[in-house]
């Protein structure tokens, strides 16, 4: 993403400018969407931060949902805070951490 600050060009991308640095990742984990209540279904993790997660899945999402995120080693809850379509039955979903189980 090229952004302009008195005609000078930054081309950070977006995930660079946060306050918390994400890393990226290409990791397969299990969710559901605890809201509407779905299946576990295999995702793919794409980048993670101190403060929440990107994953891509083919499940439905609306912003504020609960979602429930197996790793290995814990499992994570979080909230849907953006979604968009990745694909005609994936979406890219965006979480923010509420809850670490172990």
């Amino acid at each position: 993403m090229k952004r302009s600050h008195k005609g000078i060009d930054n081309q950070l991308s977006f995930c660079e400018q946060r306050a918390v640095r994400r890393r990226k990742s290409a990791a397969v984990v299990r969710l559901s969407n605890v809201s509407q209540g779905t299946e576990i279904v295999e995702g793919l993790l794409l980048d993670i931060s101190a403060r929440g997660m990107r994953i891509e899945a083919a499940l439905p999402f609306s912003i504020g949902d609960a979602v429930r995120v197996d790793l290995p080693g814990s499992t994570v809850l979080g909230e849907v805070v953006h979604y968009s379509r990745a694909g005609t039955a994936r979406v890219e979903v965006g979480l923010r951490f509420g809850l670490f189980v172990q």
